[in-house]
């Protein structure tokens, strides 16, 4: 389930997944949930895609676990902006505190059990025709 734009925005929504508490700063730390990361380059087009974006100070992402932490100047650029740079570079995000994503991420496991398992009976069978070239 995907926020809306206008709820990325908003601060009472946003208090639940970024922490306004670089006061001096002006900085804020978003931790965002991504959908559709599969390698390390796909963190790095993530990565390279918010460090266009102005008021980004880093973009961290972490590959194992899904996840993206941003800290950025809320007075030099909107959440939501921000969000929609990530998702014109071909990613979903999430705030990390959705269930949603978590069943979206089970949803993709039981796809990668499934395809495995038609390609170890496809191999089989090619199996079963190569092996009288060997014993032959």
């Amino acid at each position: 389930m995907q926020l809306a734009t206008a709820a990325w925005d908003d601060p009472l929504e946003a208090d639940d997944f970024t922490r306004f508490d670089h006061p001096t700063a002006g900085l804020a730390a978003s931790h965002l949930a991504l959908d559709g990361l599969r390698c390390a380059a796909c963190a790095v087009t993530i990565e390279a895609a918010l460090a266009r974006q102005p008021g980004v100070q880093t973009a961290e992402v972490n590959v194992a676990s899904r996840r993206l932490h941003l800290v950025w100047r809320p007075g030099a650029a909107r959440l939501s902006t921000l969000v929609q740079a990530v998702e014109s570079a071909g990613y979903r995000v999430y705030p990390a505190r959705h269930i949603a994503q978590e069943h979206e991420r089970a949803r993709e496991r039981r796809t990668a059990l499934w395809r495995l398992f038609v390609a170890g009976f496809a191999m089989m069978q090619v199996m079963m025709y190569a092996l009288p070239l060997y014993v032959a």
